[in-house]
Order: structure tokens, then C-alpha cells, then sequence
């Protein structure tokens, strides 16, 4: 909401309206802004929309973005806590899964979560810089970073990571919702 000329967003009070929460006393920090198309801008950092619009390429829109972050946090939640034996259900039925050993199909899939639950191999997986570009009618790609945390055995494993990556993804808008039809993982360090 903004009000005397202020704009808050969120807990932090950060946002497009030019304020800061530092200032003197612990009151906002005004910048400057000009007027950009008939609206105002800070000087420095446009409106989302004119980033997105600069962009080579055209990202999915804010509903796709969290709908598609939900599904690529999902399987690694599903992996981490016991469940990769559901993972074959965030894929289509032809959809790929490539971490080495492409494994192509519910079935496959079904087969490997299993063989995944069974294993002593512990992991937690946190993703960030997930982007999602639009590809047409129902269709997206996406890459996030994967840092993994793996640890063999009982009792608390290292606090340093296995393994970072990148996860490239293919999407498919389905009638249940976004769903894999291919995930594909590189290593980028060990």
C-alpha cells in the first residue's frame, strides 16, 4: 500500500516505491524517481514489467512461476523425506528423468524411486535460481540450481555439499496441472 508518497511491500517494507527501511532514526530513505510512460520508476531499478520485457526471451507468467517452482521443489521433497517412489506421478507418462542413466516412463521411474527408498543414502536437495520460459501453447523450460547434501548411514552427515548442479526441465501443462516431461541433471561441481 503506498500512502504520502511511500510504497511498502511485503514484511521488510521493500519495494518498487523509491523507500528504504534505513534512515536516520530509523525512519525511510526516499530516492529519487522519475517518470517513466506515465507512471513513476525508480531511477535505478525499473518496474518488473520493463525488466521481463528486455528479457531475450518471454518468461512465464507469476501464476506459471509458482505453480512450476511448487512441482520442481516437490520432487526433491519427495526424494529427501522417503517419497521417491510417487516421483513418476509429477511426470507425464512418456516423461524423461536423466541423472546419469536416462530413465524414460512411469514404469522406469516407479522402479527407481523404489530402489531410491530402499537406499541407506540420505539426502536434502535445496533449489534456487529456478526461471521459467515460456514455450508456447502449454509448454515451458526451465533450469534451477541443485546443491545436494548426501550422507550415508546413521548419524548426522557433513554440512558440505555432495554435489552442485543445474537441473534443465521441459514442462507440459497437463489437465492435473504442470508436469515434467523431461528432467535433465549436470554437474557443475564436486
Amino acid at each position: 500500500m503506498c500512502t504520502a508518497g511511500r510504497c511498502g511491500h511485503g514484511a521488510l517494507g521493500l519495494g518498487r516505491g523509491g523507500t528504504s527501511p534505513r534512515g536516520s532514526a530509523g525512519g525511510l530513505v526516499e530516492y529519487p524517481r522519475q517518470a517513466v510512460a506515465g507512471r513513476l520508476s525508480h531511477d535505478r531499478y525499473p518496474e518488473p514489467d520493463a525488466v521481463e520485457a528486455a528479457l531475450p526471451e518471454q518468461l512465464v507468467s507469476d501464476a506459471d512461476h509458482v505453480a512450476l517452482s511448487r512441482l520442481v521443489v516437490e520432487i526433491s521433497w519427495r526424494i529427501d523425506h522417503g517419497q521417491a517412489d510417487t516421483v513418476w506421478e509429477l511426470f507425464v507418462p512418456d516423461g524423461v528423468l536423466n541423472a546419469g542413466t536416462p530413465l524414460t516412463g512411469h514404469d522406469a521411474l516407479r522402479e527407481w524411486g523404489r530402489s531410491r527408498v530402499a537406499s541407506t543414502v540420505r539426502t536434502r536437495h535445496i533449489v534456487s535460481g529456478m526461471r521459467f520460459v515460456a514455450r508456447g501453447n502449454d509448454q515451458a523450460t526451465g533450469s534451477s540450481l541443485l546443491t545436494v547434501f548426501m550422507h550415508d548411514g546413521a548419524g548426522r552427515g557433513p554440512a558440505v555439499p555432495a554435489v552442485v548442479g543445474e537441473d534443465t526441465d521441459e514442462f507440459i501443462r497437463t489437465d492435473v496441472g504442470w508436469r515434467f516431461a523431461s528432467r535433465t541433471f549436470e554437474t557443475l561441481f564436486v
